[in-house]
């Protein structure tokens, strides 16, 4: 499996097919038993998670993950501890913002009063302030409105077209593919198909097995 710079991917398959393991094995997070990982020309895979992070790997976790007690600011600007550059929070923060209009007025809200697609917002604008050379995230519409998962898609096309390398893990395997470039379809583990987005949606197998809404 492999990410090109730009890209972004999609991991799809039915629950239990190990592709939130894929995600948590590339952050650091659980051990691979065999093969290797790497990150820009690096094996990474006997870094720890924050070892991991410091290279430029962020991770949008399932559930989002929030300090909930703390401000939607404090947890955005948490999402920079890593990095070693100057980091300019104004201008940083603002950016943020464009990309996720409704956060402005919540600003300095606790996160744990936000709506669950305002949180995630949230989750990932956390992760993208660690200017991250590759960007995971977990399931990132469970649990979500319809509503908030067309503007959280929005938001991750948009990050699509300006250039950030994603990976992306989601039930929904239809809308998945509408932003992805190319995906893998995992079972057990073990890869058993893979293709542009496009070859993946008119495949009547994959059609059948995850286009669902529960996919």
């Amino acid at each position: 499996m492999e990410v090109n710079p730009g890209e972004l991917v999609a991991i799809l398959g039915a629950n239990g097919a190990g592709k939130s393991s894929i995600l948590q094995a590339l952050a650091g997070l659980k051990r691979p038993i065999e093969g290797s990982i790497g990150l820009q020309d690096q094996y990474i895979h006997e870094l720890s998670a924050n070892e991991i992070a410091k290279k430029g790997l962020a991770l949008v976790p399932e559930g989002r993950q929030l300090f909930g007690e703390l401000s939607v600011k404090d947890n955005l600007l948490i999402g920079a501890y890593s990095r070693t550059d100057n980091v300019n929070e104004e201008e940083e923060l603002n950016e943020i913002m464009k990309r996720f209009p409704r956060l402005k007025d919540r600003i300095d809200n606790s996160a744990g009063l936000l709506s669950g697609g305002e949180q995630q917002m949230v989750a990932v604008g956390r992760a993208l302030m660690a200017k991250p050379n590759i960007l995971l995230l977990d399931e990132p519409s469970l649990g979500l409105s319809p509503a908030m998962i067309g503007e959280l898609y929005d938001a991750l096309a948009s990050l699509r077209d300006d250039g950030v390398t994603i990976l992306l893990v989601d039930q929904m395997a239809n809308l998945a593919l509408q932003v992805a470039d190319r995906a893998y379809v995992l079972e057990t583990g073990q890869i058993v198909k893979s293709g542009t987005a496009q070859e993946l949606l008119s495949d009547p197998d994959l059609e059948e097995a995850y286009m669902g809404a529960s996919a």
